[in-house]
């Protein structure tokens, strides 16, 4: 076997099989009532906005610049409290999720949470103001 088909054979069994990075592109992803709109920045860090829509049209409202942590894994910590909002992706969705439940507290009006919210990966929408401007 000549060395190059060596050198690329032994390429191919060294990779993994699954991509250990996974790429969440800017824009805005929506499920049935909610949304969540997502902007890279350039030193890594993820800035986002999250409607979670809760009972009697009432929601929770989070914006901020979460903190890359890993491949696809991002943290947002509000630093005068417990709350952290893990953001990431796993398979082909887009998750929000409130870590203990204390985002609750500063975010959501009664009876309203965040808990654990998905979205699809792909092809996201365009962004809107609402990642920059007024809820």
């Amino acid at each position: 076997m000549p060395a190059s088909r060596f050198a690329l054979l032994l390429l191919v069994l060294t990779l993994p099989a699954a991509a250990d990075w996974i790429d969440i592109r800017d824009g805005r992803r929506e499920n049935d009532r909610d949304w969540m709109e997502v902007l890279n920045q350039l030193d890594g860090n993820l800035k986002f906005a999250l409607w979670a829509a809760g009972r009697d049209d009432q929601a929770c409202r989070v914006r901020g610049v979460a903190q890359k942590q890993g491949p696809g894994v991002y943290l947002y910590k509000e630093q005068s409290s417990q709350c952290v909002l893990r953001i990431f992706a796993q398979d082909d969705r887009l998750v929000a999720e409130d870590v203990g439940d204390f985002c609750r507290s500063l975010y959501c009006p009664q009876k309203t949470s965040i808990g654990v919210r998905s979205f699809p990966l792909p092809g996201p929408l365009p962004l809107s103001e609402k990642i920059n401007g007024e809820w």
